[in-house]
């Protein structure tokens, strides 16, 4: 409260929804499933490395090189519920299956998030193989060819637009009326600018939809639950 009152003969602000009244609705729903047991093993052992790290670093002094351990094991633990895949695994992936399921029930134009570019690839793939049509954006391509991307999804009838963060900046993307996070960023500001590609003028549709996977009892929780603090404290700090 302090803060909110020293900032705020400084601070004039308007969100976008404040100025910009004609925007869709926003719509966004979690879907929480479980990993397979052989996915859960994996990701136990290297959540278990991880925390035994954090256990000796607290009893020692911390170095950076202890702490690029730990954020690689974060990462790692990432992948890992993303798809085994990403850490040299071939074992089928309980979140693709999820979003398998969830493209088929849509049926439209969808624009997919994540934060790796080696996912994109393999759901590109795997997508593919099942008859989709698909288009992608990452920092693997050029700015031109991401230009040709999403104006070639923005005409299709059932196209997949995977992207990772490298498509959440200056991109418009109205083709989309729905958005799956297949994981989520850290920053909150990086959330809203994924978003911000679907949910602007342009677009006819009524509501944008955001559906977020979460594999249960995982990082995908820990990642989500930070960025809900990091809204709630910018939220009430510019209140």
């Amino acid at each position: 409260d302090q803060l909110q009152k020293i900032i705020a003969p400084y601070f004039l602000r308007h969100t976008k929804r404040d100025v910009l009244k004609e925007l869709p609705d926003r719509v966004e729903e979690d879907i929480v499933f479980e990993l397979s047991g052989s996915e859960r093993k994996i990701y136990d052992a290297v959540k278990k490395e991880l925390l035994a790290q954090i256990e000796h670093a607290a009893l020692s002094k911390i170095s950076w090189a202890t702490i690029n351990l730990s954020l690689t094991k974060i990462i790692r633990l990432r992948q890992i519920v993303d798809s085994l895949e990403l850490v040299g695994e071939k074992i089928q992936s309980s979140k693709m299956a999820i979003a398998e399921e969830l493209i088929e029930t849509i049926g439209q134009r969808i624009l997919l998030f994540t934060q790796f570019s080696q996912m994109v690839n393999i759901l590109e793939k795997r997508l593919n193989k099942l008859k989709y049509q698909t288009f992608k954006i990452s920092g693997e391509v050029k700015g031109e060819d991401r230009l040709k991307a999403v104006e070639d999804f923005n005409k299709s009838e059932k196209g997949i637009l995977l992207s990772t963060d490298a498509g959440a900046y200056g991109l418009n993307i109205t083709g989309a009326s729905y958005i799956i996070m297949y994981d989520l960023p850290w920053a909150i500001g990086r959330y809203e600018q994924r978003v911000g590609r679907s949910e602007r003028l342009g677009n006819i549709a009524e509501k944008v939809t955001i559906y977020t996977l979460l594999a249960k009892d995982t990082v995908d929780f820990f990642v989500r639950d930070t960025l809900r603090s990091k809204q709630q404290s910018a939220e009430e700090m510019f209140a």
